[in-house]
């Protein structure tokens, strides 16, 4: 196995690139406001540790949503119209 920080210290001009050994978030957004779910999945994608799977806009489709993605997070409004 390579270490990378020693191998940077010892061989600064030959350093090397690991993919990440992890796989990101599967995240599932829930928020009425069409906006607010766009905004913050248009954040969650400038991060590699996130792999946003659905928006969703009302808590029924949320709840379609987690059913069919399983995801491993959510990011929810509290209080839904539908489903509170």
């Amino acid at each position: 196995m390579v270490d990378c920080d020693q191998w940077k210290k010892t061989d600064p001009v030959n350093t090397i690139h690991l993919a990440p050994l992890f796989m990101p978030l599967r995240a599932v957004i829930i928020d009425r406001e069409h906006d607010t779910a766009q905004l913050l999945s248009q954040l969650a994608r400038h991060c590699p540790e996130v792999e946003v799977l659905a928006e969703c806009i009302s808590g029924n489709l949320g709840i379609e949503a987690i059913n069919r993605f399983r995801p491993d997070i959510v990011f929810l409004e509290v209080e839904m119209p539908d489903l509170n």
